[in-house]
């Protein structure tokens, strides 16, 4: 099942909560079109990054960096700046500030995804989240074949959003209805 081109918060939501339960959302049909949506590819700041100290580990505040394959406890992208994880294991959580970009694939997170004012967000890959995963009030975001433990919570963006192929494991609550 997968959330395809969601065009609001309120759809994005309640889209990603019905998907998650195993209902709605676009399900295997021709995705919404719309204008300025992409497919997944790596973000167009990668040039601008420097590969990671090497002896990187503990709490990392990524600054223009790409990291690799290593274990760290957690990763915080600064405002304006810009972050590519390729097959990195967190102990912890991500944290993407305003105008921040983050890119990543083939992440294992235990925590959570959490960006807020985000320029840009884009997972795939076999990334794997233990919590959820959260944007809000960002640009453009597009999360593609990931597995979220929590939920899969967008508010607000500005830009395109693209949910795809992801497997989301949320609480899913049966609402009263009028008569009931």
């Amino acid at each position: 099942m997968s959330v395809r081109f969601v065009r609001s918060t309120l759809s994005a939501a309640f889209a990603a909560a019905l998907v998650a339960c195993g209902g709605g959302g676009a399900g295997d049909s021709e995705p919404l079109a719309r204008a300025g949506a992409s497919s997944v590819t790596p973000s167009s700041h990668s040039g601008s990054l420097q590969p990671a100290p090497a002896n990187i580990s503990g709490n990392i505040t990524c600054l223009n960096w790409v990291i690799g394959a290593v274990a760290v406890d957690s990763i915080t992208v600064p405002a304006n700046a810009a972050c590519q994880l390729r097959g990195t294991r967190l102990n912890g959580s991500i944290y993407v500030n305003a105008q921040a970009v983050l890119d990543v694939s083939d992440v294992q997170v235990n925590g959570s995804l959490q960006a807020d004012g985000a320029a840009d967000v884009v997972v795939y890959g076999d990334s794997r989240f233990g919590g959820s995963v959260q944007i809000k009030q960002g640009g453009t975001a597009n999360i593609r074949n990931a597995q979220i433990g929590g939920d899969l919570q967008i508010d607000a963006q500005r830009g395109a959003f693209v949910a795809s192929g992801n497997r989301v494991r949320a609480i899913c609550r049966q609402w009263p209805t009028a008569a009931g």
